[in-house]
C-alpha cells in the first residue's frame, strides 16, 4: 500500500510538472500571438494610410484630367477646325492620351 501511495505521489508530481510546463508554454504562445497581432495591426494601419494616399492621388489625377479635357475642348473648338469630324477626332486622341497617362 505504501508503494502504491508513493507511486501515485510520484505520478502526481510528474503530472503537476507537466501542467506547469504546459502553462508556461501557453503563456509564451499567448505573448507571441499578442506581439504578432501588434505587428499585423501596425502593418494594416500602414496599408490603410497608403490606400488613403492613393485615393487622394487618384482624385487629384481625375481632377487634373477633367481640367485638361475642358481646356482641350475650349482650345480645340470646332469653329477653328475644318470639319466637325476632325475636331471630334482630335478630342478623342486627347481622351485616349489622358487615359493612358492619368498623372498628367
Amino acid at each position: 500500500m505504501q508503494t502504491e501511495t508513493k507511486l501515485s505521489q510520484e505520478r502526481l508530481g510528474v503530472v503537476k510538472k507537466e501542467f506547469e510546463d504546459l502553462t508556461k508554454k501557453s503563456w509564451k504562445i499567448d505573448n507571441l500571438m499578442e506581439a504578432e497581432m501588434k505587428v499585423v495591426e501596425e502593418e494594416l494601419q500602414l496599408e490603410l494610410r497608403r490606400v488613403d494616399e492613393l485615393r487622394v492621388w487618384r482624385a487629384a489625377a481625375a481632377k487634373k484630367k477633367t481640367q485638361l479635357l475642358e481646356h482641350t475642348n475650349s482650345n480645340y473648338s470646332c469653329k477653328k477646325r475644318r470639319s466637325h469630324y476632325s475636331c471630334k477626332k482630335r478630342r478623342s486622341h486627347w481622351e485616349v492620351f489622358l487615359l493612358i497617362c492619368p498623372a498628367m
